[in-house]
């Protein structure tokens, strides 16, 4: 609040002040400088990054306008952290079977040119032995993120797995975002029907 934006070149005598009814700048009407009114933050102006208005400055005879056309262009600063659609997903594999994949939705970023951009998807935690690997290729892929096994999974002698994956965006101070993956491995028909015994015995009376 009451940062200054810039001042603008304003002829003596003259008494200047905004004709378009706005609520993010003020102005001194004697120097002409225009400092913001409140907070201002990109993301909210609806995809208005640059601001326009009127300034109008009247001469202390009153009989001349000094008109002013100002444009004020919103830079953006990397306040945003990347974000998923969900903070936390769970998807199935089916066991006995290697390389299978499936597709998530990737993270998006507020922010504008490369402090909106995001990439480097990692694990950074995991309790997996390294079954999984995570891949985002859109060349390959599309704007997906990949969950792929490189190892064939045994729902026998495990169920489920959890994995924590993080993504940057490209700002000078980058931020993080997280994804939480929980994975079911299904069950495949792949044991036979097993007796206690491999023989039993039995004896009945005659009728």
């Amino acid at each position: 609040i009451n940062a200054p934006v810039g001042t603008l070149p304003i002829l003596q005598g003259y008494v200047y002040h905004i004709q378009d009814q706005q609520s993010l700048f003020n102005l001194n009407a004697n120097t002409g400088q225009i400092t913001t009114k409140i907070v201002i933050d990109r993301e909210k102006l609806g995809g208005h990054d640059t601001i326009s208005f009127f300034v109008t400055g009247t001469s202390s005879s009153n009989t001349q306008q000094h008109p002013i056309n100002v444009r004020i262009k919103i830079l953006d600063i990397n306040d945003n952290f990347p974000t998923f659609p969900k903070s936390s997903v769970t998807i199935n594999f089916l066991e006995n079977i290697k390389g299978s994949q499936v597709s998530l939705s990737t993270a998006t970023d507020e922010d504008a040119g490369n402090n909106g951009n995001v990439s480097n998807y990692v694990i950074v935690s995991r309790d997996d032995d390294n079954k999984f690997e995570v891949l985002y290729d859109t060349a390959q892929y599309g704007e997906v993120l990949i969950v792929r096994n490189i190892e064939k999974l045994n729902r026998e002698e495990r169920s489920s797995y959890q994995l924590n994956v993080s993504v940057q965006d490209h700002g000078s101070n980058p931020k993080f975002g997280f994804l939480q993956i929980f994975i079911h491995v299904d069950d495949a028909n792949d044991n036979p029907p097993i007796f206690d015994q491999s023989q039993y015995k039995a004896s009945i009376n005659e009728s």
